[in-house]
């Protein structure tokens, strides 16, 4: 549903809330970089919120945290 959506429509900013998510393998971090590609590519920006700590050292250990903003809140991401 999300490719559908940025097919459609120019979107600018994307933010991918973790707050349920527990597990990400190498699968969902392709997911995440596709979404970055389609956003980025006309000036978007992607960020990513209430990321726990085996999530977000799966982010630093891919390198994922050099190019995806990491916030606390929505409010934090929205405010950047």
């Amino acid at each position: 549903e999300v490719d559908s959506i940025l097919m459609k429509k120019q979107i600018d900013y994307i933010i991918f809330d973790f707050q349920y998510v527990n597990f990400m393998d190498s699968s969902g971090i392709g997911v995440i970089i596709g979404r970055y590609k389609k956003i980025v590519n006309h000036g978007g920006k992607v960020s990513v919120i209430n990321m726990n700590s085996r999530v977000r050292k799966l982010f630093n250990l891919s390198g994922m945290s050099k190019i995806i903003n990491i916030y606390d809140t929505f409010e934090d991401a929205i405010n950047s």
